[in-house]
């Protein structure tokens, strides 16, 4: 991979990461070629060492940020607020989705948006409590609002297509 389009592509990650990891990574692709996985792969990364930094001490991770599923912010009853949310939300969409299924025997295409939408949606709002803990509320929501729309958007659109097949 050439040197100046892998140093574009690290400077997306934090400073802290670069300094720890940044060698490293540019040692391990500098005998890849330049592929559009490779170019996903490094950007989701960034997004995500972005959105949910864990701490660096001392070159390294910390073990306790290490092996744990939520960020180090989420307390044990926004972790229950955020399972809740996601058990619920599910529940009540695969309900909704059964009543209507029940009304509607013939179906719609897009009556399967539910069944196929329930558990991501919950997990975005379940995110209020734990990934987006630290920003301010309007940002949660508008995030929140952003990703629901951006989840409904490519599952109608499969939809859509999946009809026209």
């Amino acid at each position: 991979m050439r040197p100046e389009i892998l140093r574009q592509l690290l400077f997306l990650y934090p400073r802290a990461w670069r300094a720890r990891y940044g060698d490293e990574v540019s040692t391990l692709l500098a005998s890849e070629k330049l592929s559009p996985r490779i170019v996903l792969d490094l950007v989701a990364g960034a997004i995500d060492a972005r959105r949910s930094p864990q701490p660096i001490v001392g070159g390294g991770v910390m073990a306790h940020a290490m092996f744990r599923c939520a960020p180090v912010t989420a307390s044990k009853a926004d972790l229950w607020k955020s399972n809740a949310v996601i058990l619920g939300g599910s529940l009540a969409t695969a309900l909704v989705y059964l009543m209507a299924r029940w009304q509607h025997r013939h179906g719609s295409p897009y009556l399967e948006l539910l069944v196929y939408s329930g558990w991501p949606v919950s997990m975005v709002l379940a995110s209020y409590w734990t990934t987006l803990k630290r920003y301010r509320r309007s940002t949660r929501f508008a995030l929140m609002s952003l990703e629901t729309v951006v989840i409904l958007a490519i599952m109608m659109g499969s939809i859509w297509l999946a009809s026209r097949l």
